[in-house]
C-alpha cells in the first residue's frame, strides 16, 4: 500500500472550494415548503456530489469524516434552493443494544446485515427556522430510500439505524417521524475491533422500514449438507473446526481463541479447566476470554455453529 505523503491531509470527504449554494429564504412560519423533494446524487461525476461534499464539509459536525461502503446520498430541495442533505451507508458491525433488540442470532446478523442501513449524515442547513422541517424530510427520504437502495445494490433494506449525540441533539424530530430509541452505543466507533472507545457514547434509534423487519431479520438459512455417519471418525482438529465453522464472536482473535479452547478440551476431557491446557499462561488467557464482558460472547453465539453441525447429523 501507498504511503501518505508527509504532510497531506489524512482520506476524508473532498471539498473543492466552490462557493455554498445560497441559504433559501424561507417564511418562519410557513409549515409547508414548496417543491420540497429529494434529489438522489448519481456518482462521483454528478454536479450534486460536490454540492454534498461542500454542505457536509462545511455545515456538519463531522467534517470531512468520509462514509464508507456502500452508500446513498441525497440533497434536500425546494423551489427556493437546497436546504440540505442525507447520506446513507452500512451499519454497525456489533451493537449490543441493537442486535438485543433484533433478536437476532450470530449467523442471521451475518447473512442479513445488509438489510439494515445506517444513517450517517443527515444535514439540515444553519439559519432555517422552519417548523417540523426535519420530519417532513424523515418523511420523504424513508418512503424513498429503500427502493433506491434495492435498485442500486439488490437488496432491500427492511431497517435503518442512526445515532444522536445528546450534547447537541435530543432526538426530538425523530420520535415525531416516529424512529424508537433503543439504547447507548459503546463509544467505539462502526468497527472498533481493539475496543478503544475513542468516541463518545451516542443514543441509537431505528426506523422500521418494514413492519416484518425484525422478523425478516432474525431468519437464517441453514446451509445443506451431505449426512455423515455418526460413525464416522474424526481427528481432534477435524472436529473442532467443523463443530465451530461459522463461529462470529465479532473479532477473528476471539474465534480463534474459542477453538483453541475447544480443541485442548477435546484432547484433555477428564482433566479440570485449568489443567486442559499446556502452560499456565494459556490457561490464564482461557479465563480472561471466558470473562469477556463482550455482549457477542453468548451462548447463542458459541451454540450456533454446533447447532447448525448437528443439523448435518439429523
Amino acid at each position: 500500500m501507498a504511503q501518505r505523503a508527509k504532510g497531506a491531509l489524512p482520506r476524508g470527504l473532498s471539498d473543492d472550494g466552490q462557493p455554498l449554494p445560497e441559504l433559501p429564504k424561507l417564511p418562519a412560519r410557513s409549515r409547508r415548503i414548496s417543491g420540497l423533494r429529494l434529489r438522489r446524487v448519481q456518482d462521483e461525476h454528478d454536479w450534486a456530489h460536490g454540492i454534498w461534499n461542500r454542505l457536509i464539509v462545511r455545515e456538519h459536525p463531522l467534517g470531512r469524516s468520509p462514509l464508507v461502503g456502500a452508500q446513498l446520498r441525497y440533497l434536500i430541495e425546494c423551489d427556493q434552493g437546497i436546504l440540505g442533505a442525507f447520506g446513507f451507508g452500512p451499519p454497525a458491525y456489533h451493537l449490543e443494544c441493537r442486535d438485543q433488540w433484533i433478536g437476532w442470532s450470530a449467523l442471521a446478523r451475518q447473512q442479513n446485515r445488509g438489510k439494515v442501513l445506517g444513517l450517517s449524515r443527515f444535514l439540515l442547513r444553519p439559519g432555517l427556522r422552519v417548523p417540523n422541517l426535519a420530519s417532513q424530510c424523515y418523511g420523504l427520504v424513508l418512503g424513498q430510500v429503500a427502493r433506491d437502495w434495492q435498485e442500486r445494490y439488490g437488496v432491500k433494506p427492511v431497517l435503518v439505524e442512526t445515532y444522536v449525540d445528546r450534547v447537541r441533539q435530543h432526538g426530538v424530530s425523530l420520535a415525531a417521524s416516529n424512529w424508537r430509541r433503543i439504547g447507548e452505543s459503546k463509544g467505539r466507533g462502526r468497527d472498533d475491533r481493539r475496543r478503544h472507545k475513542s468516541k463518545t457514547p451516542k443514543d441509537v434509534w431505528v426506523y422500521e422500514l418494514d413492519p416484518q423487519g425484525r422478523a425478516q431479520l432474525q431468519a437464517q438459512q441453514v446451509e445443506l449438507f451431505a449426512p455423515r455417519s455418526v460413525f464416522a471418525p474424526a481427528q481432534a482438529q477435524d472436529w473442532v473446526e467443523e463443530q465451530m465453522a461459522g463461529l462470529d464472536l465479532g473479532d477473528e482473535r476471539l474465534n480463534r481463541r474459542a477453538r483453541d479452547m475447544l480443541a485442548n478440551r477435546w484432547a484433555r476431557p477428564r482433566n479440570s479447566f485449568y489443567r486442559s491446557f499446556d502452560s499456565p499462561a494459556q490457561a490464564k488467557g482461557a479465563y480472561q476470554w471466558v470473562e469477556n464482558p463482550r455482549g457477542e460472547i453468548n451462548l447463542v453465539s458459541l451454540l450456533a455453529p454446533h447447532q447448525l453441525q448437528t443439523a448435518r447429523l439429523a
